[in-house]
């Protein structure tokens, strides 16, 4: 029985062992990606949001 528990504490101290030093995560692979498209579409150059519409939808007075 003492035998059982000295083997089920070795093999957990061994399996936790891993987990005991501190490596920092490794840097996400980026490679795949593009650059986000910042131009306006032609459909919708030139159109203005009134900025009270856009000060009701942020929480703000209307003016």
């Amino acid at each position: 029985m003492i035998l059982r528990l000295i083997t089920a504490a070795a093999l957990t101290v061994a399996s936790l062992s891993g987990c005991g030093g501190f490596t920092p995560p490794p840097n996400p692979d980026m490679s795949h990606l593009v650059p986000a498209n910042k131009t306006i579409p032609e459909e919708l150059q030139g159109r203005v949001t009134p900025q009270s519409a856009t000060w009701k939808k942020a929480g703000g007075k209307a003016q």
